[in-house]
């Protein structure tokens, strides 16, 4: 079930922590495709902001879009 507008639930931030571990991890094939090398470990601290920042995008997204899945919308009324 998805989240209704403006609440989250636990799913929600259990997927948004995925996405933070996921972008984190990901990131640094880029660079390794691009220079032929891995990063150093100075470089991973801008990987986990990006991760951080996908992450926190995802909330957003969530917070913002109702159960049915428009975004900036409130819920329609429930009929009785």
């Amino acid at each position: 079930m998805n989240s209704f507008f403006l609440k989250l639930t636990s799913n929600d931030y259990f997927k948004g922590f995925v996405m933070v571990l996921l972008t984190t991890a990901l990131s640094p094939i880029q660079s390794l495709l691009e220079s032929g090398t891995l990063p150093d470990l100075n470089t991973f601290g801008g990987y986990f902001v990006a991760g951080l920042t996908a992450g926190v995008a995802y909330l957003l997204k969530n917070f913002l879009t109702n159960s049915q899945g428009k975004i900036l919308t409130p819920e329609p009324p429930t009929r009785v």
